[in-house]
């Protein structure tokens, strides 16, 4: 029975480490784990291990891999191998389904992903070359206030904001832009000091482009309202 149970043990054991990646290091050191994927430099590797969560080794202290599951190997020239994988010598040796046995050096390899990294990196690609119209935005908002008071009793605010959507096909860009401005400078017997706005106007601003086109060519430039309202009249504009 003890026997039985001490079979059991090593069969847990051993068909545990035979189902899961191992990486062998140059210290001798070995993870065994899920091999996930490269960084974009090809510096590192990531290994999912059930103990240690996710360690990050150093490329170059790597000596040995052995997948159970397969890898997405990316060379330099553009190639992309999937299969099984062992190294060893700096050498990757692939078994894909559709090439047979598959044999790469080590310093030609641009990535290696397994099949859930592999698919988020081509849907983040097909994204980027096929974006949606609320995709790719980026912005920026600014703004400003200055009240100044004395004889004369200023309020300036400013709001500006723009936005792109910049592909490697298209560009639209909108750009919109706002000022309110009052000013009570006013003299004796309420009438305006010399120089200044009319007794207590408030002025208003706005200005609006959008911009659109494979070529980068604005194709609609919008319009400026401005305003100046007072206590004895009031003038509005359009262009």
């Amino acid at each position: 029975m003890r026997r039985l149970g001490y079979t059991a043990l090593l069969f847990y054991f051993f068909g545990t480490a035979a189902v899961a990646d191992q990486v062998t290091l140059k210290n001798g050191d070995r993870l065994t784990g899920t091999i996930v994927k490269t960084d974009d430099r090809v510096e590192t590797l990531l290994v999912k291990t059930e103990f240690a969560g996710d360690v990050t080794v150093k490329w170059d202290a790597i000596t040995s891999i052995v997948s159970s599951q397969p890898l997405h190997l990316t060379l330099k020239d553009g190639q992309t191998f999937v299969g099984t994988v062992t190294m060893a010598d700096d050498t990757f040796d692939v078994t894909t389904k559709t090439s047979g046995e598959v044999k790469a050096a080590k310093d030609v390899v641009a990535s290696v992903r397994n099949d859930a990294e592999q698919s988020a990196t081509d849907a983040a690609v097909y994204r980027q070359m096929h974006p949606k119209l609320a995709d790719v935005w980026s912005g920026l908002l600014d703004t400003g206030l200055s009240v100044t008071s004395g004889n004369s009793s200023t309020i300036n605010y400013t709001l500006a904001a723009k936005a792109a959507r910049v592909t490697n096909r298209d560009k639209i860009s909108v750009y919109a832009n706002a000022v309110y401005g009052k000013n009570n400078a006013v003299g004796a017997n309420g009438a305006s000091k010399p120089g200044g706005r009319p007794a207590g106007a408030v002025c208003v601003g706005g200005e609006a482009q959008l911009a659109a086109d494979p070529t980068f060519v604005a194709l609609f430039v919008g319009c400026l309202v401005f305003g100046c309202v007072t206590k004895n009249h009031s003038t509005v504009g359009a262009r």
